[in-house]
C-alpha cells in the first residue's frame, strides 16, 4: 500500500474536507491536538504514514526533494525513449507517471473490437 502526504496552510479546510463522525471511530480530541482520524483520508490506518515519516527522517527534506527530482527526470527519460522507439505516450504530466501504447496494439485492438461487434 502506498503512502503520501498532502500539505495545506489552512487547517480549517482540512478539518472540513475530512470531517466525519461514525460510531466506529473515536470521539473527537479536545483542544489544539491534531487527530489523524479527523484530518486524513486513512482514518484507522495511522501507521501508513510511518513510511513517509521514516523516509523524511532518513533523507531530510532536501534529500527527499532530490529523490523526487530524480524520479521526475527518470519519467522524462522514459517518455523520450519510448517515443524514440515508436511508442505513443498518451498522457502529459510533470509527474513520473507514463501511460503509453504502441500504434500496432491500437490497430489490433480496433480490429478485434470490430470482429466482436
Amino acid at each position: 500500500m502506498g503512502a503520501g502526504m498532502f500539505f495545506c496552510r489552512r487547517p480549517e479546510a482540512i478539518k472540513h474536507a475530512f470531517a466525519i463522525t461514525t460510531s466506529y471511530m473515536p470521539n473527537a480530541i479536545a483542544g489544539d491536538t491534531v487527530d489523524p482520524y479527523t484530518t486524513t483520508a486513512q482514518w484507522s490506518r495511522r501507521a501508513i504514514g510511518f513510511k513517509v515519516f521514516m523516509a523524511l527522517a532518513e533523507l531530510g527534506t532536501s534529500g527527499y526533494g532530490e529523490l523526487i527530482e530524480r524520479l521526475a527526470q527518470m519519467g522524462d527519460y522514459l517518455r523520450k525513449r519510448l517515443r524514440q522507439l515508436g511508442w505513443e505516450v498518451v498522457n502529459e504530466t510533470m509527474l513520473p507517471v507514463v501511460c503509453f501504447t504502441h500504434p500496432d496494439m491500437v490497430n489490433q485492438t480496433k480490429h478485434y473490437l470490430n470482429l466482436i461487434g
